[in-house]
């Protein structure tokens, strides 16, 4: 099972709000993934991005994903708790998908 990286709109917001860990995998400017040295953003997985938020000075950010609790299809619900608030988001699909929207959201944040 491999982990899931993260989007190239997610890495923009990501490096622009102060993310600058290391990741193999990269995107250059027209979000493909970098084989060369040339400029490029760091794609990490989405654990890493969400412990990043988490371990934030001052406010942590957390995202986390549950089963949406509704009619089948199954869906999965994200929610992001900063500073007392509860921000819910619209279900989504996939863990993944629920997560990458989380991230996104949570990065705005900041």
């Amino acid at each position: 099972m491999n982990e899931q990286l993260i989007t190239f709109d997610t890495a923009k917001l990501a490096n622009k709000k102060g993310f600058i860990g290391w990741s193999e995998k990269r995107y250059n400017k027209k979000g493909t993934f970098n084989e060369s040295k040339a400029w490029s953003i760091s794609a990490p997985t989405q654990a890493l991005l969400q412990k990043w938020l988490r371990e934030l000075d001052g406010w942590p950010i957390l995202v986390y994903v549950v089963p949406y609790l509704s009619k089948q299809p199954r869906k999965e619900q994200c929610f992001i708790w900063r500073r007392g608030q509860l921000i819910t988001l619209e279900p989504k699909n996939t863990y993944e998908e629920a997560l990458e929207k989380g991230l996104q959201e949570a990065l705005k944040l900041i």
